[in-house]
């Protein structure tokens, strides 16, 4: 049945013949809307067919079927076409220049708020960017580097300058990919073309691999590792292998160089030792996530010096601290406190008190944990931060108090009046003498959120720019500290 209707007893009979008849029952059918395609990925710009049917006790009448086109992280929607029609197949014009794969086609008829969501992967053509100016020897290798300028996981093909051409897999979970080439002169190479599901893309950048004239010394780094098996981050120590041909002189001396962030313009870095492998230091002024190249060089003249056939990436040490030096309890429920972290996507880190460590990984850049089995005045620390780079550093605050909030009373200290709470635009502050105090307004997690230092007898705080909620006001007068909750409107 795809609609409701009514149901009656028409006639009834038994051995005296005919009765009488009564009554009538209504039924009714649920109004959805069902709508598909053949194809389950499309692209920008292109034309999708979807079949749709109104099903149900669902009307259009003086409205229409819409089918949009809705940005799911921004919510912006963008009208394809409309009908009036119960059912049948309508052509959609998908709109150029998408920017992602976070779309939904929605079929909505407003006057009756019925809708129904298609997912369907999105994709656009191809944007990919190649990079990677490095120094070489002649005979030798070098790696250079292409990238899609997209999130979007997929299979992209590509054609050098030079002809040579493959299939490589872009997006957030394969940001890098790299082509090995070995130029006999000095070669500028760049992308021919680029191409996926949706055709032909855009390309960008170029590299520059710079053959070296011949010599009779020559030096190429074979190898780079780190001195404490992690990865190659800013400040470490790092062994770099490499061979050399050719006679040097007893008073050569090795030197490591490193690039700047375009692969060019080689600068030395400290070093120690004269023999491979060299011990040198990743300076700590480098771009965070650029990349670099990285050679040795000769003093004796005329020596041709060949980088490592793959770049660095300059990666910071991991740091983590508290936002503030305590966490308010009510002394009911566990406290929680945000953890902000520095130095890449990926942390592990220790937290706790002394008698109980906990161990906790994240990807998120401020991670809340909850303080369990929390006392008043109960220190709970970080002891140690880490990512790809190895052991990292502990920044202050890396100890929190546990600080009960102060009840009702409106008096926090001899003298000190808040009012009004719950509040709106301002609090005002009336104390009974003028000296130096220390104001803060901070959230429930610890995070100051207003802070201000007053002399006089009366003071207020602005709190329209704070959202509707729970906070606790500090006052710190003469090296002690007490805290008040507060609601604002």
């Amino acid at each position: 049945m795809d609609r409701g209707q009514e149901y009656s007893i028409k006639t009834v009979y038994n051995s005296c013949g005919y009765g009488t008849v009564s009554g009538k029952v209504l039924v009714k059918v649920t109004p959805q809307i069902s709508f598909f395609s053949d194809v389950q990925q499309v692209c920008d710009g292109a034309d999708l067919t979807v079949r749709y049917q109104v099903l149900g006790d669902a009307v259009i009448g003086t409205d229409y079927l819409r089918f949009e086109l809705v940005n799911t992280q921004n919510q912006k929607i963008t009208v394809l076409d409309s009908t009036r029609n119960q059912s049948g197949s309508i052509l959609l014009k998908i709109p150029t220049g998408l920017k992602n794969n976070d779309y939904q086609i929605r079929a909505i008829i407003r006057s009756i708020n019925l809708a129904t969501v298609l997912k369907m992967d999105f994709n656009t053509k191809p944007s990919v960017t190649i990079s990677g100016n490095t120094t070489i020897n002649s005979g030798e290798n070098a790696q250079l580097l292409i990238q899609s300028n997209s999130s979007v996981n997929e299979a992209i093909n590509y054609k050098l300058s030079n002809g040579v051409a493959g299939t490589f897999y872009g997006g957030s979970g394969n940001s890098e990919y790299f082509i090995k080439v070995n130029p006999a002169t000095t070669t500028t190479y760049t992308l021919a073309s680029v191409s996926n599901v949706c055709g032909e893309g855009k390309t960008s950048g170029n590299a520059t691999v710079e053959v070296n004239p011949a010599s009779e010394r020559t030096i190429t780094v074979t190898g780079l590792s780190s001195v404490d098996n992690f990865g190659l981050c800013l400040g470490d120590t790092i062994l770099i292998t490499y061979s050399q041909k050719g006679n040097f002189t007893a008073a050569n001396i090795m030197t490591a160089q490193i690039s700047d962030s375009t692969g060019k313009n080689f600068r030395p870095v400290v070093t120690v030792g004269n023999i491979s492998p060299l011990k040198a230091v990743i300076p700590t002024d480098l771009f965070i996530g650029k990349k670099y190249r990285i050679r040795v060089a000769a003093s004796d003249a005329g020596t041709g010096s060949g980088a490592y056939e793959y770049p660095i990436t300059a990666s910071p040490k991991a740091k983590a601290r508290f936002p503030s030096e305590s966490v308010l309890y009510d002394g009911i429920t566990n406290p929680k406190i945000i953890v902000l972290l520095e130095g890449g996507d990926y942390w592990q880190y220790e937290f706790g008190t002394d008698l109980n460590i906990q161990s906790r990984s994240t990807y998120n850049s401020s991670d809340t944990i909850t303080l369990s089995k929390a006392a008043p005045s109960q220190f709970f620390k970080l002891f140690s931060v880490s990512n790809q780079c190895g052991p990292g550093i502990i920044e202050n605050p890396f100890i929190v108090k546990v600080e009960v909030i102060t009840g009702e009373p409106a008096l926090i200290e001899s003298g000190v009046v808040i009012a009004p709470n719950p509040a709106q635009d301002y609090l005002m502050l009336k104390f009974d003498h003028a000296l130096p105090r220390n104001i803060r307004m901070v959230n429930m997690f610890g995070i100051p959120l207003i802070s201000k230092s007053t002399k006089a007898k009366e003071d207020s705080v602005d709190i329209r720019n704070l959202s509707a909620g729970i906070y606790i006001i500090e006052i710190e007068y003469n090296g002690r500290k007490s805290s008040y909750r507060i609601i604002k409107r």
